[in-house]
């Protein structure tokens, strides 16, 4: 055997192994985030509008559904929220996927919340975040995140999913596929299509 295919062989199931180790997968630690049969898991706000379950489903699956949101007020206030426990100094990934049904008189603007907090119970306000998604109607679209980080001291943490509405007219907005994760090991698992968060080198 050639010292080159030698060395090759003797290296090559170190490259397969690396090759093959999957990214480590984050835990979603929202209850019920895909809303399977209702909207269980979730505390509902509804500040005289509506948050019911329907089988319509971000993933086109016949056994799962998504939360319709429909808000009558200007502003903020209809909403689903979870208080989760959290700690601080960690990097949480947020994020879901709405749905705007178009042929609506109202405007409005689906937004995630994501609000930390000192205390276990999601009142002693420390610093939070507002994300949005763009303003495609029929179809599903997902928020446009970045990672957070957790302020030291914090104890808990609020993930919210609210419409802002523009008029005192009925709004409506689909939610569906939330998570709020601790950050992944890697920071890419090659979702992105390219490798660009990834370094390589040559031995």
């Amino acid at each position: 055997m050639s010292w080159f295919k030698e060395r090759f062989l003797r290296v090559l199931p170190g490259v397969l192994l690396a090759a093959a180790s999957p990214a480590a997968q984050a835990q979603n630690i929202l209850v019920n985030p895909d809303f399977a049969s209702d909207l269980s898991g979730w505390t509902l706000q509804l500040n005289g509008g509506s948050i019911t379950w329907t089988p319509l489903d971000a993933n086109g699956s016949v056994t799962s559904g998504s939360a319709e949101v429909t808000s009558v007020v200007i502003g903020f206030g209809t909403r689903l929220t979870q208080c989760l426990s959290a700690s601080g100094e960690q990097t949480y990934e947020a994020g879901a996927k709405c749905l705007m049904p178009s042929g609506q008189t109202a405007t409005g603007t689906p937004t995630l919340i994501v609000e930390f907090f000192s205390d276990s119970f999601c009142s002693q306000f420390i610093e939070g975040q507002v994300f949005f998604a763009d303003e495609v109607f029929d179809t599903w679209v997902p928020f446009n995140t970045m990672p957070l980080q957790s302020p030291p001291g914090t104890g808990s943490v609020r993930y919210e999913l609210d419409l802002f509405n523009a008029a005192t007219l009925p709004l409506t907005v689909h939610f569906d596929n939330a998570f709020l994760e601790l950050g992944r090991i890697f920071a890419d698992s090659f979702e992105s299509g390219d490798t660009s968060a990834w370094s390589s080198v040559v031995r």
